[in-house]
């Protein structure tokens, strides 16, 4: 559930050779990963962003799919899914890296341990859900993607998967009754 970083965000001068580097990374961290595990992964790439026009995740999930070269796994399939196919498919995920702000929050909410990217920035919401939640230690910003940072933040979650499910569901219900005492202070 990743994207293109937009200059709307950061102002990078850059942002092509940013995003082609962003393919290369996780191209490389995946297959090291891969290798350190010894879980025999399947990549599977959702789509949550689908215009007929700019920043459709069709097109950078096809660019790591021909990164990736059948070197691990992977379900081809970049056709866009929809809501509810995407939420049954992360359901049944061991792991996410989650990008785009709403793959955080369904991550949270079927407690998923996932390897964030923070497209956002220190003040951005994805690091104020990140913030909220105590999980910082499990993202990366995108100006600081580095391939053996996100090799050994998908090898940490591994090996503490049970520990980060067990905290998602506590952020959960935390989030939700925060949620709840919006609505009656709001509404009552």
């Amino acid at each position: 559930m990743l994207r293109k970083q937009t200059n709307e965000y950061y102002n990078f001068r850059d942002i092509n050779r940013l995003n082609h580097q962003m393919v290369s990374n996780l191209r490389n961290s995946l297959v090291n990963f891969s290798e350190k595990s010894s879980k025999d992964w399947q990549v599977n790439l959702f789509a949550m962003h689908a215009y007929w026009r700019g920043n459709d995740d069709r097109i950078l999930n096809a660019e790591i799919i021909t990164a990736l070269d059948k070197e691990i796994k992977n379900n081809p399939d970049l056709s866009y899914k929809g809501l509810f196919r995407t939420l049954s498919l992360l359901r049944d995920s061991d792991l996410s890296i989650a990008m785009r702000y709403h793959s955080h929050v369904f991550s949270i909410a079927f407690a998923i341990p996932f390897l964030s990217i923070d497209y956002t920035g220190n003040l951005g919401k994805v690091s104020n859900l990140l913030d909220r939640i105590e999980y910082k230690e499990y993202s990366i910003t995108f100006n600081k993607l580095e391939e053996s940072t996100l090799s050994n933040l998908l090898c940490k979650i591994e090996s503490n998967n049970v520990k980060i499910r067990q905290k998602l569901v506590k952020s959960c219900v935390g989030l939700e009754n925060q949620l709840l005492e919006a609505y009656e202070y709001f509404w009552n």
